[in-house]
């Protein structure tokens, strides 16, 4: 598993995803692979389909899917994930530049912020 697999998976199981796995899809002719996490996510999927994977955002590059985790932030950890974008841009306190922030800098910054309200909460 890459870095970037790493944190989609940290970043999708904060949002609810679980049983996330990884999958490789074959390619035939060439013999190439593509890999990729799957999971379960009780909003996305009914009791019934418990045993369906479906593929977890790709919240490293897809800025859809960042504004969907940003969603699950409240009150304080909301401000402070501004405040850790804000800073993983290098703008400071001062400047609005954040909003225009790639899903990258976005997904390094939600880490951050989960990353330390996991170390508070212990």
């Amino acid at each position: 598993m890459n870095q970037e697999m790493r944190k989609n998976k940290e970043i999708a199981e904060f949002c609810g995803w679980v049983r996330i796995k990884e999958f490789t899809i074959e390619d035939s002719p060439v013999s190439t692979s593509h890999k990729y996490l799957a999971g379960y996510h009780p909003i996305y999927h009914s009791p019934l389909q418990f045993n369906y994977e479906t593929p977890i955002p790709n919240y490293v590059s897809d800025l859809n899917a960042m504004h969907k985790a940003e969603e699950t932030l409240d009150g304080y950890l909301m401000l402070y994930y501004s405040e850790n974008l804000m800073y993983a841009l290098n703008t400071g306190g001062g400047s609005y530049l954040h909003i225009h922030a790639p899903a990258n800098a976005r997904a390094d910054a939600f880490l951050k912020t989960i990353r330390d309200f996991k170390k508070s909460k212990r």
